[in-house]
């Protein structure tokens, strides 16, 4: 039982710190990561709280403590989403639509000509292209000829070395 209770213990500390860790995303890019595992903190904070509830012994408010804390704030943190999923209705469509691409076209890209007959097979209101440069550049004609609002190419003094 005292390896079930210090696992219980480590693993609510663990959910614990994360969660808390989570809350810094509002501050720091680099914090936000942590955000991404708030589920995991939910599940690993209930499993210690059940964990230590099951050995019922004395000094559960030592785990307790950390599970309740890993607990309450991943629910703050996934409470609007959850409510938002179950509370909004889609948009219906009532007319004319707008179709957007993004993409990232890697500077490494295997097979530009693919992408590119991609590109122009997909009748888009508006194309937005990133790292379009260098094996990046998908182009079987001139975005002109499909897209006559492109922007100029960058200067090459603009370009990255």
């Amino acid at each position: 039982m005292e390896i079930l209770r210090a696992a219980a213990f480590l693993i609510a500390l663990g959910a614990a710190v994360g969660a808390v860790l989570s809350l810094g995303g509002a501050v720091s890019d680099r914090l936000d990561v942590f955000s991404h595992f708030v589920p995991i903190y939910l599940a690993a904070g209930t499993v210690a709280l059940i964990a230590r509830l099951v050995t019922r012994s004395d000094g559960a408010a030592v785990t307790l403590g950390p599970a309740g804390l890993a607990i309450v704030v991943s629910a703050a943190l996934m409470a609007p989403d959850l409510i938002a999923a179950t509370t909004r209705r889609p948009a219906t469509a009532t007319g004319e639509t707008l179709k957007l691409i993004q993409l990232n076209l890697w500077e490494h890209n295997r097979d530009p000509a693919a992408t590119a007959g991609w590109i122009e097979g997909q009748d888009a209101d508006i194309v937005v292209l990133e790292e379009a440069t260098g094996q990046g550049r998908t182009r079987r004609r001139s975005p002109r000829a499909l897209y006559p609002t492109a922007p100029p190419p960058p200067s090459p003094a603009a370009r990255r070395p």
